[in-house]
């Protein structure tokens, strides 16, 4: 079967493109033909050094960014290309994108099947009333027929799959399927020494390590919020130390003002981009990973701590709590801006090596039983099988 995976990036490492990534390399493992159809605005050379990909294509076409409505790419020549081009199945990756619009489009035309993940962030997940309002009017327009009439729609929780059914009524449940998102659980494999990212990054030894992920470009992932919280945490935990991995991290004037401000200097690390074998490294010396985001479709990178047997504390919001359970593989918060409650938690599990230990174990074991790629390629394979008749 020729498969074409539709996204508006590739390759930055976001949690959306990593689906695709390992979608696409385990259907080639299995003998499918993958191309992924993407924008020519991709990855930086460090990204592209460390990717690679086995047996998949990738097409980069033309592309517009638009800062109106955010993260919105305009693909000139996706149509006519799909159109020319000659495959079994399209399966279009982002809401309220073009590409998801085109790709189905395309579809329709070829009289192929189209299945569309959306990896979907509701408007109301977002703090700007602009693209509130955008994001509010697009989901009630041009979201509608791509989920409407394609053959499958995957989510990648049943919180994701419960919104939308409430959102759209006239979509069949039965038409929806819940595909979550998955660990390479190889990529543990892949390690430099903990000493030599502490010697480049020039983060002290014989710390309590708390991690967080996240850019500077996209605030709702809550560094603001996480450096907040730590600034209650190093109180009470003086030998905390406080590790942000994230493009522009090492060079945000945010964050500086912040740490000076907080007085934080010399207790926090802010490490920019890491290769996937730099971040093996600080998920193995990390003793919590902390999360304040606004909202999670799933959520790959609390699973990949949970694998490595890191506690997390996060949000309960979106797919989060699909991903971990409260107080069995780490904590969750009820409201993102609550930096006490977050703070609370990891105060707890930096000062209990015993409960570190008991929940990183439990966050292990349920990642390798539900979360591992192979399995929800299974899914994925039986489901493009199914509505290709």
């Amino acid at each position: 079967m020729h498969i074409i995976q539709v996204c508006q990036r590739f390759y930055y490492g976001g949690g959306q493109e990593r689906h695709v990534l390992h979608i696409s390399k385990n259907l080639a493992k299995r003998g499918h033909k993958v191309t992924i159809v993407t924008s020519e605005i991709g990855a930086s050379s460090e990204f592209r050094k460390t990717l690679k990909l086995e047996g998949v294509r990738v097409k980069k076409l033309p592309a517009i960014e638009l800062d109106e409505p955010a993260n919105q790419i305009l693909f000139p020549t996706l149509l006519s290309y799909l159109v020319k081009e000659d495959f079994d199945l399209i399966h279009a990756h982002g809401a309220l994108t073009q590409a998801a619009q085109a790709s189905f489009v395309g579809a329709r035309f070829k009289k192929k099947p189209h299945v569309f993940t959306p990896h979907y962030h509701p408007w109301n997940a977002f703090d700007n009333p602009k693209i509130r309002l955008i994001r509010r009017y697009m989901e009630r327009t041009t979201m509608v027929p791509v989920i409407q009439w394609n053959q499958a729609t995957i989510t990648v929780s049943d919180y994701e799959k419960e919104i939308l059914c409430e959102k759209y009524p006239f979509l069949k449940a039965q038409k929806i399927h819940v595909v979550p998102n998955g660990v390479d659980v190889t990529f543990i494999d892949n390690v430099v020494p903990r000493r030599d990212v502490r010697k480049k990054f020039k983060i002290p030894e014989n710390r309590r390590y708390v991690l967080f992920f996240g850019s500077t470009t996209d605030l709702r992932k809550g560094i603001d919020r996480a450096i907040n919280s730590f600034s209650l945490v190093v109180k009470k935990v003086p030998n905390a130390h406080l590790v942000i991995l994230g493009a522009h991290t090492d060079t945000s004037p945010m964050i500086e003002h912040m740490l000076t401000d907080l007085r934080l200097e010399g207790k926090v690390t802010a490490c920019g981009y890491v290769s996937d074998k730099e971040k093996v490294a600080f998920l193995r010396m990390a003793d919590v990973l902390i999360s304040p985001t606004i909202y999670e479709a799933f959520g790959i990178v609390l699973a990949e701590a949970m694998y490595t047997k890191v506690p997390v504390v996060a949000t309960h919001r979106g797919g989060i709590p699909y991903v971990l359970e409260h107080g069995k593989h780490g904590y969750l918060v009820g409201s993102y801006k609550s930096v006490h409650a977050f703070a609370k938690y990891t105060i707890r599990l930096l000062k209990d090596e015993t409960l570190r230990e008991q929940l990183g174990q439990a966050g292990h074991e349920r990642v390798v039983k539900k979360f591992q790629w192979p399995h929800i390629t299974d899914k994925i394979e039986r489901l493009y099988e199914t509505v290709s008749g």
